[in-house]
């Protein structure tokens, strides 16, 4: 009985010990399980070489390799949490001025893909000068939307430019593979994340850093949490960088502390307007009775920050759910009236129907910089449009586009958003 025990014990460590290995992703066979020092000794195990000068000019948290991916000479990025040393996310790029050699490589990794691995895809394939393909990698085949995934390879191909002339020209042809970890991305802070800006930049605009801080203030007064993360955000750079200016050391916890405080606003994200660009959605508490009060999210981004906001109360909510249940009906009735017919590329028609809103505007300057909100209580428009052989509606205020629903399930993730705020 006891050997028995024991032989049970076995295969269950045996077992749990393999799960654990399948439940991160690989890259070139390894898994992307442990340090930054293991990880790199695997790498130059297969030829792999670290590019010591490039390595030095980025931040903590990423070192560059140069070796054969898929047949070719190709850089290797690897990322690495600064606190931990874990590897979370690997990035290859192949550069080619033959168009045929990064298609035949893209093929080629389509298929090693698909014949090697459980996945499942969510391809982005819509527009030919933006191909996105994305693999969630399963260890099992999974048996609902809540099946764990090992991770996501993502296969980017692309255009290089010239841009030392204008117009720009081409220069050739690149395809980027990013190989992601679920487990070990998920564990990463806001101040252990790949910076948003260059170290150049950084170090030569140290007066930022203070500017950024006014403006996440002045957003978060406004309950524009988004806005507010991404300067916190833009502030955690100089620590990544090394060359946080005199009067900021220490804060790096409390900058962080402030962030994981707007995130847990979050209500969920929709699509918007502009380059199917997503934007989260808010809840606003009450200052005083910590209650629901109201949503927010931007739209419209131009630069570093959006320049369109708009807020919800939970009047405009149900408002809002109404027309949007009779716009998705107008939708469906429209396509079928269409059906067959060939439209202008640019076709519109306006629709009777009005989304209630309360729209920001931002009016940055010199002096005051970003952050300074005017709120006016606006009726959206609302209009069919015709663009790229789609049929959408456009949401816009004073030719300004807000909301652009292309198909069914945007207008419902949208509505599934303003329901769940409905019970804050």
């Amino acid at each position: 009985m006891g050997n028995m025990r024991k032989f049970t014990l076995l295969l269950l460590v045996s077992f749990y010990t393999s799960y654990t290995i399948a439940q991160h992703l690989t890259f070139m066979n390894i898994p992307m399980d442990g340090t930054i020092s293991n990880f790199q000794n695997k790498l130059t195990a297969k030829g792999i070489t670290l590019n010591r000068s490039k390595s030095q000019e980025t931040p903590k948290g990423q070192r560059i390799f140069n070796g054969i991916f898929q047949g070719r000479n190709a850089e290797i990025k690897v990322f690495y949490n600064r606190k931990t040393n874990i590897v979370y996310k690997i990035e290859v790029q192949i550069d080619s001025k033959n168009q045929d050699v990064i298609q035949k490589i893209l093929d080629q990794s389509n298929s090693q893909i698909e014949q090697s691995y459980i996945y499942e895809s969510a391809h982005d394939v819509e527009d030919g000068t933006e191909l996105h393909y994305q693999y969630y990698i399963f260890s099992t085949k999974p048996t609902n939307e809540t099946s764990p995934y090992t991770g996501v390879i993502h296969i980017e191909p692309s255009y290089l430019y010239d841009v030392s002339t204008f117009p720009f020209s081409l220069a050739g042809y690149t395809i980027r593979f990013i190989y992601e970890d679920r487990i070990n991305t998920s564990l990463l802070t806001p101040s252990t994340k790949e910076p948003k800006t260059s170290e150049s930049f950084v170090r030569s605009h140290p007066e930022l850093m203070e500017k950024y801080l006014i403006w996440g203030d002045r957003f978060d007064k406004h309950g524009c949490y988004e806005q507010s993360i991404y300067c916190l955000e833009k502030m955690l750079d100089y620590y990544k960088y090394n060359c946080v200016p005199i009067g900021y050391e220490g804060i790096e916890e409390t900058l962080e502390k402030r962030i994981y405080e707007y995130q847990s606003h979050l209500l969920g994200s929709i699509t918007t307007a502009y380059n199917k660009e997503v934007a989260g959605v808010y809840v606003i508490k009450n200052k005083a009775t910590k209650l629901y009060d109201c949503i927010s999210f931007g739209v419209g981004a131009i630069g570093m920050f959006d320049l369109l906001y708009i807020k919800l109360n939970s009047e405009y909510v149900l408002k809002q759910i109404e027309m949007l249940n009779e716009l998705k009906r107008l939708y469906a009735v429209k396509k079928n009236d269409i059906s067959g017919i060939t439209l202008p590329e640019y076709w519109r028609e306006e629709i009777d129907i009005k989304l209630p809103a309360i729209v920001g505007e931002d009016h940055p300057d010199n002096e005051n910089g970003y952050g300074n909100i005017n709120w006016h209580h606006k009726q959206l428009s609302t209009r069919f449009k015709h663009y790229e052989q789609q049929l959408m509606i456009e949401v816009e205020d004073d030719n300004k586009s807000i909301l652009l629903f292309r198909n069914e399930k945007e207008i419902d993730q949208y509505l599934a958003v303003l329901r769940k705020a409905l019970l804050m």
